[in-house]
């Protein structure tokens, strides 16, 4: 980022910080796997006409494809890995009571295009991040499905200004998640820390049984009474794998006696 939009070495810092904390608390319970089990890449690999390998670098990547970081994660493939493209947004946590996301959408300085119209990557990160450690909910969102359902209109949004000569569209957590395109969400403040990641697979699997017991015996009520029961284990949280964690500053935040 450059100083024309505001982004200072304490931002950098900032950021830096809440990524190192990423890689713990976030990643791994994405992806499911350990947390030295991913790398972080410096760029894209490609390779040129004549044979020999080149490299995008990361600083390009997020200039012009908002990608701020590329992740290598284990992979049943003959490679062994497959990678994954990140945009992410980490705000002090001074900001956690907003329950949204920003992305900025055009340069009013210049009237060049923002975040909106760049972003390649997969996903979208978000978070608050106090220094040291996560803070109130993270999430991960489908980048590919907040474009898709925000072209459709199916995606509520707001524009705002801010103080670096751009604007910018908010998306309010629980529209993203009625869109389908929040992905997974990791709640800080719970103890312990807690995963939930909807399953459309379990809303279609009550229609299902729905249609099955209203064949076998008819009892709407009893039918009703089964329905609320699963509607209430859609929206189950469960407890973050304390295996794909590892403590930031060398503790859990979450456990009684932790600074």
């Amino acid at each position: 980022m450059s100083e024309r939009t505001g982004y200072s070495a304490i931002d950098r810092d900032h950021t830096e910080k809440a990524h190192l904390a990423a890689r713990q608390a976030l990643y791994p319970a994405f992806f499911n796997v350990p947390f030295d089990a991913i790398s972080y890449q410096e760029g894209i690999e490609y390779f040129k006409e004549d044979g020999s390998q080149g490299r995008v670098g990361i600083q390009w990547l997020d200039s012009w494809m908002s990608i701020d970081r590329i992740l290598r994660v284990p992979a049943p493939v003959e490679r062994s890995w497959l990678e994954f493209t990140v945009q992410e947004r980490f705000e002090r946590a001074s900001a956690a009571s907003y329950r949204n996301i920003s992305i900025t959408h055009l340069n009013t300085a210049t009237g060049n295009v923002s975040e909106l119209y760049k972003i390649k990557a997969h996903y979208f990160v978000s978070g608050y991040f106090d220094g040291a450690r996560f803070v109130g909910k993270a999430h991960i969102c489908s980048v590919e499905r907040i474009l898709k359902k925000t072209q459709s209109g199916e995606l509520r949004f707001f524009k705002k200004a801010n103080h670096k000569n751009q604007d910018f569209i908010t998306y309010g957590y629980d529209d993203l998640e009625r869109a389908g395109a929040m992905l997974m969400q990791i709640d800080f403040s719970a103890e312990a820390p807690v995963v939930y990641v909807p399953e459309q697979a379990t809303l279609q699997r009550i229609d299902h049984l729905q249609q099955a017991l209203d064949s076998v015996c008819g009892q709407a009520k009893t039918t009703n009474s089964l329905l609320l029961q699963l509607l209430d284990q859609t929206k189950a949280v469960k407890p973050i794998k304390r295996g794909n964690v590892v403590p930031i500053n060398g503790s859990f935040p979450f456990e009684k006696g932790a600074s």
